[in-house]
């Protein structure tokens, strides 16, 4: 993937014509004290687990800016069960000195294999207030952007050889059973 300036180019369907593109894509900025209008975070539960195992994967969109709309992908994983928990969380946070509101999302994520593998981020694209054109003009444009969060690293290791038997790796299991009465009749009298 390439950081820089893109233009999608106009297209015309049927005599109807749209208007360039104009996106900006940049890489991903660790520890930078410059400001970002839009940057994503994301962290892991655990780095090494078992096959089968369940590891909670989180990621953060951060914005100082108003987002007319956006979009938010799954991370991705080869031969693994990925699911969305729960509703997204909306914050906010100071971070270096700028106040940011946040929208954390969260997955479980259960690989299916072990090995070393790379979670592939999931990416924002989303249309963001141009501050410039705001204090110039009445109309604000909007300008498209489109952020990843960090690729990270995951460990997953084997069901050890000389386990027999069901393998289940869990941290907290429960069952129940409930018993009904039999039937009984019962008489007036």
């Amino acid at each position: 993937k390439t950081s820089g300036t893109f233009t999608i180019p106009a297209f015309t369907i049927d005599n109807v014509s749209s208007n360039p593109l104009t996106i900006e894509v940049v890489p991903v900025q660790q520890g930078s004290g410059q400001l970002r209008d839009v940057f994503l975070q994301s962290k892991l539960s655990s780095n090494t687990l078992m096959v089968q195992q369940m590891v909670y994967y989180e990621v953060t969109i951060f914005f100082s800016g108003d987002i007319q709309r956006g979009s938010l992908t799954e991370p991705q994983l080869d031969d693994a069960l990925i699911q969305q928990v729960g509703q997204d969380k909306e914050g906010t946070e100071l971070i270096d000195g700028e106040r940011y509101r946040s929208i954390t999302r969260r997955y479980a994520i259960t690989p299916q294999r072990s090995g070393e593998f790379t979670i592939t981020p999931p990416t924002f694209t989303g249309d963001v207030i141009d501050r410039e054109s705001a204090r110039q003009s009445y109309f604000a444009r909007s300008r498209t952007i489109v952020r990843e969060a960090e690729a990270l690293p995951i460990t997953v290791q084997p069901q050890p050889a000389s386990y027999n038997g069901d393998w289940l790796v869990a941290g907290l299991v429960t069952l129940n059973e409930e018993w009904q009465p039999e039937q009984t009749q019962l008489v007036q009298g």
